[in-house]
């Protein structure tokens, strides 16, 4: 009797350690696999699992579902913004007057108080950005074409740090509740 107790243990051990590992391979190897996958086969770069943790996010009147491919903005001081948050390379427009050494006049799309609908329309970018508030008609048009449009409040600098209100907001655009998180 005592045989068949301890043989009962040793099975019931072995299908408990078994049943743990496979629970940690499937938890830990296999997303660490799927990114080396990536880096061997794939053009497409794997969405990093904090990241999509971070979706949707809330900014003031929009919701993010995921991190914007392409943000079309004509709001200077929010241009420098996310210049300085690392987002310069989702901007695939500015506003009129704005030119660096990754956008030019062709990247152009007006001005916050005169935007070029019809352009903005063509590119169609995931998020547009800006800080005068937009006809509703022309919002209509953007949320037929998926456009997110994000309006800001009046640009507020705080002089005894140097801060701006804009700062907090952008950092949502890379999914971040704030710019401390920001890398």
């Amino acid at each position: 009797m005592k045989t068949d107790n301890k043989k009962i243990y040793k099975t019931t051990i072995t299908v408990l350690i078994t049943a743990l590992v496979a629970i940690l391979f499937f938890a830990f190897v296999r997303p660490i696999s799927r990114i080396g996958n990536w880096l061997s086969s794939s053009s497409e770069p794997p969405v990093k699992y904090i990241e999509a943790d971070r979706y949707p996010v809330n900014i003031l009147n929009i919701t993010l579902d995921k991190k914007p491919t392409s943000i079309i903005c004509l709001d200077i001081n929010a241009i420098e913004e996310l210049k300085a948050l690392g987002y310069i390379d989702l901007l695939t427009g500015v506003c009129d007057g704005y030119t660096d050494d990754t956008h030019s006049e062709e990247n152009q799309f007006g001005s916050v108080q005169n935007p070029d609908f019809e352009k903005i329309l063509l590119v169609k970018p995931d998020l547009l950005i800006t800080s005068f508030p937009i006809p509703s008609g022309r919002m209509s048009e953007f949320s037929e074409a998926g456009i997110k449009v994000l309006v800001l409040p009046e640009f507020k600098l705080e002089e005894q740090n140097g801060k701006n209100n804009y700062t907090d907001i952008l950092s949502l655009v890379g999914g971040y509740e704030n710019s401390s998180e920001v890398q």
